[in-house]
């Protein structure tokens, strides 16, 4: 998801992404997990995104949403690349743990892949150069 904000401390007041994602992994019980590198930017927002798949999809009416524990990103320009490091721990776990999803969390896997700033910042060329090779561009850099 994403939400234009005016940002403190001196940012260029863009496009600020956060995650929204529908948790399944416990049995009987749906939920809501926001990642927001930023606090509660877009504490609102996610909100408003989960009612709204709430009131298409009935059976979700009882999930509820939760601020996933995040670190917060010490810069304001790298919300991209944490959602996309996120979204990429989250696929992780979940591909070593398939079988046991249902017993176990994924908070703390998302976590020690992110909390290192330096490492996330190496993500972003990472994920440049998936999307150059996917879109069959010559790199510019």
């Amino acid at each position: 998801m994403m939400h234009r904000q005016m940002y403190p401390h001196g940012s260029d007041g863009g496009l600020h992404f956060s995650l929204l994602v529908l948790d399944n992994t416990q049995e009987g019980k749906h939920m809501f997990r926001h990642y927001d590198t930023l606090g509660t930017v877009n504490w609102t927002v996610a909100k408003a995104v989960a009612k709204s798949i709430k009131d298409v999809l009935p059976a979700l009416a009882k999930a509820e949403l939760y601020d996933a524990n995040v670190p917060l990103q010490q810069d304001t320009y790298n919300c991209g690349v944490y959602v996309l490091a996120i979204t990429e721990a989250i696929c992780q776990w979940f591909v070593e743990n398939q079988k046991s999803a249902h017993k176990s969390r994924y908070d703390s896997f998302v976590m020690d892949s992110i909390k290192n700033p330096l490492e996330v910042d190496k993500k972003r060329t990472k994920y440049y150069k998936m999307m150059v090779n996917h879109l069959g561009v010559q790199d510019p850099g």
